[in-house]
């Protein structure tokens, strides 16, 4: 008769159940997991808002190549509001203001629709 081979190569099924004893020393406290933890989101909040404030400066100065003056307002891809003003004299902001404004007239009009 033919013998089936394990796909073990040769494995024993009871040495996987053999726990090797730590020591001591090899444990980490629940006080230095939680610091450790605490650490790694605080550097990766800061990097994600270092990268948020370094593409707004690049949308901007995009931007002020094309614009004289003017207003974004929208959402990123995780949800979170943008709003980008650029107005170099009161003269620019008076007009961005008088823009939005005719704007939102425009398109809450319920005659338009």
């Amino acid at each position: 008769m033919l013998k089936r081979i394990n796909n073990s190569m040769g494995e024993n099924p009871d040495d996987k159940k053999k726990r090797i004893p730590k020591n001591n020393s090899d444990k980490i406290g629940k006080e230095q997991i939680k610091q450790l933890l605490k650490e790694a989101l605080q550097a990766d909040l800061l990097e994600r808002s270092r990268k948020s404030a370094d593409n707004k400066v690049a949308i901007s100065s995009t931007l002020e190549e094309f614009m004289k003056c003017f207003i974004v307002l929208g959402y990123d891809m995780n949800g979170n509001p943008i709003n980008l003003v650029h107005a170099n004299s009161q003269q620019d902001a008076d007009s961005l203001s008088t823009a939005v404004n005719r704007f939102f007239m425009q398109n809450n009009n319920p005659d338009a629709f």
